[in-house]
């Protein structure tokens, strides 16, 4: 699949089509979910807006990890600090002399027209019709300034959790009153070449109900995109939660959407590093961005992901990023890192669930794939792959990097998964055989292989 043309002007916009929503769910539980070669962002978020990231330092780092793209904001309140007056001032420097930078070497950038603006009253949601056209006069200033450079423009950020507003404003404005503002944004974007992809919601957490308000409200009519931030290290739970959470809207929204379901991007997924409630250490956080990713990337109504984040600061708070405080870079840097080629170069990816293992399997060009094993949890039968001799084509990539790949080599499938890059001969998952009947035949674990 290709991404849609889109067409000018606040219409609604022609879509491909889509499964239905029936056939998507009988997909995904009886062959696993398969993607296709459509493009696929691999991105992360970056804080430049803010000013206090460097340009310079955010290159050499998104080079490295092998990501296509970024978020970043550019916020309003900046701007646009006198009425009807654009201006980018010192503390942009590094936001806009960054963004052709990233441009010139092949990276696209999604921006965020973000938050309230006190030019036009109190720092609030734009409620009132002055207040949404100045904040698509806003949103047209954006898309002429960095039309060339930004190939995603994403209205408003968690507008359902009033993120970035004083916490008096949570759920004083509705799913309804956000459309009203996508409309007017849609209604004033340039035509042509310069018109970026509008990217509707940025919804923060598993919010069914913002969602579906905002469907009913016929939001889905000016998305060339839906955005989704479907954290769950809120209720300490793993990637898997949030796939199967994602699953089910499509699904929903497949067989009750008045409007075609345009594709989903996930603009924001992590988890933070630290102890206790809501925190998980370093390597769980790197064995999740791998699982979350190539879930991701198995389904084709997915066109991106963007990690949060790449905070390149001296924040000591900054425990969603890949790089901490004096740069020191996550176990997660070194998971997006090493698996950042195998998804750039994916041509097709499916996914099955075999007696609790994930089984993801991409595959990439040139005649060769890359194939994945892990399980949710610690509970349950133990599986393991099958034993590979030395002569095989296969070489582990990531979750195992010091093994060596022999008859011997211990390839029981964990909760970190088991990356293992290969040609036309597939690895194989076994059943492990029960401890006490066990018996070593020339060096190999007997069991049952699974195909």
């Amino acid at each position: 699949m290709t991404r849609r043309q889109v067409s000018p002007g606040p219409v609604a916009r022609g879509r491909r089509p889509w499964l239905p929503g029936l056939c998507l769910a009988v997909l995904c539980c009886a062959f696993g979910s398969a993607g296709s070669a459509s493009a696929f962002e691999l991105g992360v978020v970056t804080h430049l807006g803010h000013g206090t990231q460097n340009g310079s330092a955010t290159l050499d780092a998104l080079e490295e990890l092998g990501a296509t793209a970024i978020r970043d904001e550019a916020f309003w309140s900046r701007v646009e600090r006198t009425p009807r007056k654009f201006e980018l001032g010192a503390d942009m420097d590094q936001f806009k002399g960054f963004l052709p930078r990233w441009h010139d070497r092949g990276g696209r950038s999604l921006l965020i027209g973000t938050y309230g603006n006190r030019a036009y009253g109190d720092d609030q949601y734009p409620l009132t019709d002055a207040g949404r056209a100045a904040y698509a006069r806003y949103a047209r200033f954006l898309a002429d300034r960095f039309g060339a450079e930004a190939s995603y423009l994403e209205v408003w950020n968690e507008w359902n959790r009033a993120f970035g507003l004083p916490k008096s404003f949570k759920g004083r404005a509705s799913a309804a009153d956000y459309v009203k503002v996508l409309e007017q944004v849609a209604g004033a974007m340039p035509e042509g070449a310069q018109r970026p992809k509008l990217v509707a919601g940025a919804v923060e957490g598993r919010d069914d109900a913002w969602v579906d308000d905002f469907v009913k409200a016929g939001g889905l009519r000016w998305a060339d995109y839906l955005s989704l931030h479907p954290y769950v290290h809120h209720s300490d739970e793993p990637p898997e939660v949030a796939i199967r959470w994602l699953d089910r809207l499509r699904q929903r929204l497949e067989q009750k959407s008045p409007q075609p379901v345009p594709p989903f991007l996930i603009t924001e997924i992590g988890w933070p590093v630290g102890t206790g409630h809501r925190y998980v250490d370093e390597e769980t956080a790197a064995s999740f961005l791998v699982r979350f990713l190539l879930l991701a990337r198995a389904r084709p109504w997915i066109e991106g992901v963007w990690w949060y984040s790449l905070e390149l600061s001296s924040n000591p708070n900054a425990r969603f990023s890949l790089v901490r405080a004096g740069g020191r870079k996550t176990a997660a840097y070194g998971a997006f890192k090493a698996l950042a080629p195998y998804i750039r170069r994916t041509v097709s990816a499916k996914q099955r669930r075999v007696d609790g293992v994930y089984e993801v399997s991409l595959e990439l060009d040139r005649g060769r794939y890359l194939t994945a094993y892990w399980k949710e949890s610690a509970a349950g039968p133990t599986r393991r792959v099958a034993p590979i001799s030395p002569d095989q084509d296969f070489r582990i990539v990531w979750g195992r990097d010091a093994l060596r790949l022999n008859a011997d080599a211990d390839l029981t499938v964990t909760t970190v998964p088991l990356l293992i890059e290969h040609g036309a001969a597939r690895p194989k998952l076994a059943t492990a055989t029960p401890p006490q009947v066990a018996r070593r035949s020339e060096g190999r674990l007997e069991g049952t292989w699974l195909r």
